[in-house]
């Protein structure tokens, strides 16, 4: 559907007819964050160019999102841009801007739909490569580095599209800049479609899925899901706790421990706590490496007995296997105006 009326009556808009052709060519920036009630475990971040001349001129189906080509090399491994104009999202900034920052951006996305980047989830996911888009047509987005971590995450960039929408009176303005998804559209329609889980994108939600569920995390990244079986360990007040996770690299791994007290540390091959009273503690931790989410738990006794304790964990690293989920279709390539 490449009417204009058809979407904004969809998404809720305020104009209840089609408008005239925007003077410039458009590219909107969306995010979609976290719904496991609609389908989607983790959020994504993916691009929409909407150019106002040449062939494809009024199409709404140019919609690129970056993808690890085999879901269970997320971590590290070869990258993919595919279609994303059936995808749902929740909110989105969109610019006018000029034709040959439009045309930069539109050579950036058909050199990478050719040949993909490689896909390091800390350092360049769907997040980061929708901001090398914006940063290509010359737009600034709101800041999407999650806190502590640090990593580009489609849920923060999408708390602060929600705070810059919140500042135009929580409404959506047509041919404005920051709009709220209303009605559960698609980027290239007002059809209401499943939301599925194909990007791996969020920090936040693939930590909080380890420790949650991780045979479903496991299943949805084509990985393997390994309990670690320990027991029990004993610490002094005061004195250090050492946890120490073997056989991962920590810049292709997520890790986080919660050491029962209310503290959590990430992204840590040597995680070191000390316990300011006596008492029983349910130590937790996860690891994403390889191609296993490891979740595992143990009691830490504090007392003033003890002094120091270490307790080391060997993380599996199994082989990832064939990408058997469902793709997405390819994106059809933009055309030069």
């Amino acid at each position: 559907m490449d009417s204009d009326a058809t979407i904004l009556i969809g998404i809720g808009f305020a104009a209840a007819s089609a408008a005239p052709a925007a003077a410039n060519p458009r590219i909107c920036f969306y995010a979609l964050e976290r719904n496991v009630a609609g389908g989607s475990k983790t959020g994504h971040a993916f691009v929409q160019l909407l150019p106002d001349a040449g062939p494809q001129a009024g199409k709404r189906n140019l919609v690129y999102g970056f993808y690890p080509k085999v879901q269970a090399k997320f971590l590290d491994g070869p990258g993919d841009v595919r279609s994303d104009a059936g995808t749902g999202w929740h909110f989105k900034q969109c610019e006018d801007v000029s034709r040959k920052k439009y045309d930069a951006a539109e050579a950036l996305i058909n050199k990478d739909v050719s040949h993909p980047p490689g896909y390091v989830f800390l350092k360049f996911n769907c997040t980061d490569w929708i901001f090398k888009v914006a940063d290509e047509a010359g737009v600034k987005l709101p800041s999407a580095r999650a806190s502590i971590t640090n990593v580009f995450d489609p849920e923060a960039l999408a708390k602060n599209l929600e705070g810059r929408w919140r500042t135009l009176g929580s409404r959506n303005i047509h041919n404005g800049r920051y709009y709220k998804n209303t009605g559960n559209s698609s980027a290239e329609s007002s059809v209401d479609p499943p939301i599925d889980w194909e990007d791996p994108g969020s920090y936040t939600d693939l930590a909080q899925l380890a420790f949650a569920a991780p045979r479903t995390l496991a299943r949805g990244l084509d990985m393997t899901a390994h309990a670690a079986t320990v027991t029990h360990i004993s610490v002094g007040v005061g004195h250090r706790l050492n946890v120490s996770l073997k056989r991962l690299d920590v810049r292709r791994a997520i890790t986080e421990v919660r050491f029962g007290d209310g503290t959590r540390a990430y992204q840590k091959l040597l995680f070191t706590h000390r316990y300011t009273h006596a008492g029983r503690y349910r130590l937790r931790g996860i690891a994403i490496a390889g191609a296993t989410v490891v979740r595992y738990s143990f009691t830490v006794t504090v007392d003033r007995r003890h002094g120091d304790g270490t307790m080391t964990l060997a993380v599996p690293n199994h082989r990832p296997g064939p990408d058997t989920g469902p793709q997405l279709p390819a994106p059809i390539p933009p055309q030069p105006e």
